[in-house]
């Protein structure tokens, strides 16, 4: 899995995993997950004379949404 500039690598718990008590980490099936950190359209923003807190909220936000949809295990 190639990694492009603005990019981290996460691992995560593939979605279809389910939580049950006294499960731990061993027993779950990770995945890696290619996350956008820093996009283009994050540096247009901080130019364009959004605030460093607008930009990290829209940030987050992808994050998350990101992180959820590319937890399946499939090829990214």
């Amino acid at each position: 899995m190639d990694i492009d500039s603005g990019q981290v690598m996460w691992l995560g718990v593939k979605r279809e995993e389910r939580q049950n008590y006294g499960k731990n980490v061993s027993n779950t099936e990770i995945v890696p997950v290619k996350l956008t950190f820093l996009s283009p359209e994050d540096i247009d923003m901080l130019s364009s004379g959004f605030t460093r807190r607008e930009v990290r909220e829209k940030r987050i936000i992808r994050l998350f949404k990101d992180g959820y949809l590319k937890r399946s295990g499939s090829k990214q």
